[in-house]
């Protein structure tokens, strides 16, 4: 016959030994689990090796997700199950057996669980007076009549009378019985048997090996197959979703302390996280909160008002203000400065880098310079000339229009040239360009005129430039800064030496030409 047959009448050893193990392992979760499903296995590893294969390894993966170890001597016995049936199957099919048992559900257990059955050779019962067994083993027949009479209201007095024992050897049992089932008194231990006795008799073992691996709390479990336990924490790391069909309130918490900070239901979540999310808009009774930050919503204003003083701010009318399409009267200026005062964006730059000797770097200068055809107003051009010098020979460069060349300071970058001619100079300046941060030479001798810097017709800007003419032998004339036909360039911060001829000037302005400046050096010798 079938075990869960003989766990529900029969009085044969085998069933009473597993009706005394049930009442304890309704209140151990996955312990008991255990217990049950590999001692069916046990009794089926003759007979029905393959289920038994299935029901140890069923249990394997309860006590591997929960990190349950079972004790040696549970282990040995089920080692030597394991063993019979191993042999009974073959190492393939004991391999392909286990391996579905491993994966079986709460509901495939169960039915495998009642589908055991074993034939007439049974181990011996246990001896009823047996002492108490080690902590967490099953309870001994004698364990069992005693908790029974426990249940039942006797006193010690009288289940010693009841039994033919003395009063210490029933408190004995009733103490390793505590230790086992893991309660403290009489009154937890009477329900532990009491459920257990219900369990199996009304029920049936299906019921009882669902209740042991917590079908009815799967919902609510830390670990999925234990029971939910309360009165102390149980995690869990997945979702949890409680369905059902009720017409009614389908679940309801009620707390009955009169304590000031007594509630039904706390819910917490980490910061900047919603509290809980509903998918009704349907008003709910007593949830909505009347109150915001402590004020009635009589503080508020409806969605049709406004304040007294909305239409002013910081105490001021709305004329006070610009309107959308006005402007402050200086909105065009930065620190009082116009937007021309500033320079616009270059659409390219160019940088120049020593490439080996002066006259070298004078060259790569010049094809950089020339590389430039396509700058206007709106593509305006810089050239970056790198710290070192560049000898233009007796040539000369040519500034373009929207090209503006910077140094690296007057200190570090040299252009230098030995041009000569009235009408010329190392550098020749033109409009809508400057020229900054560097210093300008010209080395000519023994000639007529010699110029660092010359502009004609043009007006360009010089900012923090050094520009000097060093002739030699007292002859010709030589300027810093030659300015020629109505030339009017902004200088500023400008240094401008010459020396070296007959006639030297600093800075020399000719046929009406004019100079805007601002910190202006001019000196001769």
């Amino acid at each position: 016959m079938s075990i869960a047959e003989r766990a529900r009448g029969s009085a044969r050893p085998t069933r009473k030994r597993h009706y005394n193990s049930l009442p304890r392992t309704c209140f151990e979760g996955a312990l008991g689990s255990v217990e049950i499903l590999t001692g069916l296995a046990r009794l089926a590893a003759s007979e029905q090796p393959e289920a038994a294969v299935h029901l140890f390894a069923a249990a394997e993966a309860i006590q591997r997700r929960v990190g349950l170890t079972p004790a040696p001597s549970l282990r040995a016995k089920n080692d030597r199950a394991l063993a019979i049936a191993r042999g009974a199957l073959g190492e393939e099919a004991f391999a392909a057996a286990w391996s579905v048992g491993g994966d079986f559900s709460l509901d495939r257990a169960v039915a495998e669980a009642q589908s055991v059955t074993v034939g007439a050779s049974l181990p011996a019962q246990p001896d009823p007076d047996a002492g108490p067994s080690a902590a967490g083993g099953s309870l001994t027949s004698r364990e069992v009549e005693v908790l029974r009479l426990v249940a039942e209201g006797m006193t010690n007095a009288q289940i010693a009378q009841e039994l033919f024992l003395s009063p210490r050897t029933v408190n004995r049992h009733l103490n390793s019985v505590y230790h086992k089932l893991g309660v403290s008194s009489r009154s937890a231990a009477s329900k532990v048997m009491w459920v257990g006795r219900a369990t199996v008799f009304l029920v049936g073992l299906a019921v009882m090996l669902a209740l042991l691996l917590g079908v009815a709390t799967t919902a609510l479990a830390s670990i999925p197959g234990d029971p939910f336990r309360l009165g102390q924490t149980n995690g869990i790391d997945a979702m949890t979703t409680l369905v059902g069909n009720v017409a009614g309130t389908m679940l309801r918490v009620d707390n009955n302390s009169t304590g000031a900070g007594a509630t039904a239901l706390d819910l917490r979540v980490e910061p900047g996280k919603a509290l809980m999310k509903v998918n009704s808009a349907t008003r709910v009774a007593l949830l909505n909160a009347d109150k915001v930050d402590g004020k009635d919503s009589t503080e508020f204003l409806g969605k049709t008002e406004k304040a007294t003083d909305s239409d002013t701010l910081d105490g001021q009318d709305s004329a006070a203000f610009l309107g959308t399409t006005q402007k402050a009267a200086d909105s065009d200026k930065l620190d009082g400065k116009d937007s021309s005062a500033f320079a616009a964006a270059y659409k390219r730059t160019v940088v120049v880098s020593p490439t080996g000797t002066d006259t070298q770097n004078g060259t790569a200068l010049l094809d950089a310079h020339s590389s430039i055809t396509d700058a206007s107003a709106s593509k305006k051009c810089l050239i970056y000339i790198e710290p070192g010098t560049y000898d233009l020979d007796s040539g000369s460069l040519q500034m373009k229009q929207h090209v503006d060349i910077q140094g690296a300071g007057e200190l570090n970058t040299l252009l230098t040239s030995s041009v000569s001619g009235c009408s010329t100079g190392t550098l020749k300046g033109a409009n809508n360009a400057e020229l900054r941060f560097l210093t300008m030479q010209n080395t000519a001798t023994g000639v007529s005129c010699g110029a660092a810097i010359y502009n004609s017709y043009v007006s360009p800007q010089l900012t923090h430039v050094t520009a000097k003419s060093t002739g030699s032998g007292g002859i010709g004339t030589h300027m810093g800064v030659l300015n020629d036909n109505s030339s009017a360039p902004t200088m500023t911060d400008v240094t401008a030496t010459a020396s070296g001829g007959a006639e030297n000037y600093g800075v020399a302005n000719l046929s009406t030409s004019t100079i805007i400046m601002t910190n202006l050096t001019a000196t001769a010798s």
